[in-house]
């Protein structure tokens, strides 16, 4: 089972990753997707943040495994890259 979150990696979402690692089956992966738009998407502060909080979760939470889903948003169209993160 895979459980995802919508994560910019500010407080709230960090705090719902926490509570999802509490309460989720330590056997199931949790993915953190994190959604930027524009052309300049690795230059957002959210984009550069959620990877900053899942090396904490990491840190944190070393026996789960976190999966980093990025989504990039240019002109209206979604671009997703997904990258597993162990």
């Amino acid at each position: 089972h895979r459980f995802r979150l919508l994560f910019s990696g500010g407080v709230d979402s960090t705090l719902l990753a926490c509570l999802m690692h509490r309460h989720v089956d330590p056997e199931c992966e949790i993915a953190l997707r994190n959604v930027a738009f524009g052309a300049k998407h690795e230059e957002a502060f959210d984009r550069r943040q959620c990877r900053v909080a899942l090396q904490e979760l990491k840190r944190l939470f070393p026996q789960r495994k976190w999966v980093l889903e990025e989504v990039t948003v240019v002109d209206g169209i979604s671009e997703e890259a997904l990258d597993t993160v162990s």
